[in-house]
């Protein structure tokens, strides 16, 4: 008898996975099914294991394809589609069958409307798979074991512990936080209903290799997050201990889950934007001619923390005069004139979740035309990209909505960053609103719209606010209070 020597791994698709591509792109992405069979074909060819493929929108159809993978094949992915939740046919077939299977979909099944949460095929699959877009074929065939996690950002979304040492491995069937002795009470405080913690006197990744080895079998295949290891971790990997295991790179795995924010995400940055708001308005009162922008940022970041900022999740930008060109201006001893624009740039944070905000004042005096027309042009400009802006248009389309008016006006290469980016526990994640971005922006993400115009010796205006994109379209999560402000 010949001796097999290749893994054969089918590949089913349940219904409307034809529509991919078209079908509610702010849910499933933009990936046609044809492009996902290509990318998955690649991986599966980069692994060694050979993939069939098969889609079908008939039930009848899809159970026979379960059959025939009895005897012919190693394992199977399977997408089964709205099936899922409906057809004890296709459960009662993969009972009959036996053939291993990794359960995926592209959008994530738990936070979408509550008919679509439950999974009769779950409690049946050696793995599930699913929010991670075209990707969740590739990670199904990859079969990680297990997910280091060593960025403080995605540690928090996993575990709820805000500490700043530690780190936490997700594995199929449970969470472990790893600290040292200072966060001992913290951490069972914040983790303890969902992560099994464990606290270091001495070396946290010693103690975390001690307990891989208790959690996981040699030979296990591990990813880490290539994006946020550094240089001396990456050494912990490749030391004696951490050779027990198989590691692999992971491309962002957990901020792709993190771009769609639930309702308690959506509330803290919603009052994070009402305390920035009330902070700057407190800030605007106290501010004169002959102020430096340092005193300015003061002012500013007190009153940020008087009205219940946790930190401020970037340096406080304040710019005046022809520094206000500068869009990412240090803020400065420079003393500020009658006359000129003010443009302040700032953050707070609430559970974690950050505001970012950006208003653009002149102090001291009534604007004169050339600036009345400046502010006219980036206001007009920003509130048509929040008006406009919905889930499911590329980013490259979202930008458009700010920048075309812009470069209407012939202002066009004064403004050269992207008109948005998202927000959450980074001030700065994905998705991007940018003209180099084809990707869709995903339902429930939040966003900030920031066009600016910066005109060198000058000086410079930018309005930024940030945006829920709802279900029903977008959501303002800051004041949007935009109109000129002069303070005389």
């Amino acid at each position: 008898m010949a001796q097999k020597t290749e893994i054969i791994v089918a590949v089913l698709n349940g219904p409307n996975l034809n529509l991919l591509g078209e079908r509610e792109p702010e849910v499933y992405g933009s990936a046609s099914l044809a492009e996902i069979e290509r990318a998955t074909q690649e991986s599966a060819r980069a692994l060694g294991v050979k993939c069939s493929w098969v889609q079908t929108n008939h039930e009848g159809q899809f159970v026979d394809a379960i059959q025939s993978l009895k005897g012919k094949a190693d394992g199977a992915l399977i997408n089964a589609a709205a099936f899922t939740h409906t057809s004890l046919a296709v459960r009662d077939a993969l009972l009959a069958v036996r053939v291993p299977f990794v359960e995926v979909h592209l959008s994530n099944i738990f936070a979408r409307e509550p008919e679509r949460r439950r999974s009769l095929l779950a409690d049946l699959a050696v793995g599930v798979v699913t929010g991670f877009g075209a990707d969740s074929y590739r990670l199904g065939l990859e079969g990680l074991d297990a997910l280091l996690v060593t960025s403080r950002p995605t540690i928090r979304y996993l575990t709820g512990f805000s500490g700043s040492a530690g780190v936490a491995v997700a594995t199929r069937g449970a969470l472990l936080l790893v600290t040292d002795f200072r966060y001992d009470e913290q951490a069972r405080q914040q983790s303890g209903a969902v992560a099994r913690v464990e606290i270091e006197g001495v070396s946290v990744w010693d103690r975390l290799f001690k307990e891989l080895g208790g959690s996981t079998q040699a030979g296990n295949l591990i990813g880490f997050e290539a994006h946020a290891l550094t240089v001396k971790e990456a050494e912990r990997l490749s030391s004696p201990v951490a050779s027990a295991w198989r590691w692999k790179p992971a491309a962002e795995l957990v901020e792709r889950l993190r771009v769609r924010k639930d309702p308690g995400e959506v509330a803290a940055i919603r009052a994070a934007g009402k305390l920035a708001a009330e902070a700057l308005r407190e800030t605007l009162a106290a501010v004169r001619p002959g102020q430096t922008e340092l005193a300015i940022a003061g002012v500013l970041e007190g009153a940020l923390r008087r009205h219940g900022s946790e930190a401020h999740p970037f340096p406080t930008i304040v710019a005046s005069g022809p520094r206000s060109a500068l869009p990412h201006a240090h803020t400065s001893p420079r003393t500020v004139a009658a006359g000129e624009w003010l443009l302040l740039d700032f953050g707070a944070v609430v559970d974690g979740y950050c505001a970012d905000v950006t208003r653009t004042v002149v102090v001291g005096a009534r604007a004169d035309d050339s600036q009345r027309a400046l502010y006219t042009l980036v206001q007009e400009a920003q509130q048509r990209a929040r008006a406009g802006v919905r889930a499911g248009m590329s980013g490259r389309e979202a930008d458009a909505l700010a920048r075309d008016p812009i470069e209407a006006r012939g202002f066009g290469a004064a403004f050269g960053h992207s008109t948005g980016h998202g927000v959450g526990l980074e001030v700065h994640e994905a998705p991007r609103l940018a003209r180099t971005s084809a990707d869709p922006l995903p339902e429930n993400a939040v966003v900030t719209i920031e066009p600016g115009v910066y005109v060198a010796g000058r000086g410079g205006v930018r309005i930024e606010d940030d945006v829920h994109l709802s279900a029903d379209g977008p959501v303002l999560l800051t004041d949007g209070c935009t109109d000129l402000v002069e303070l005389v």
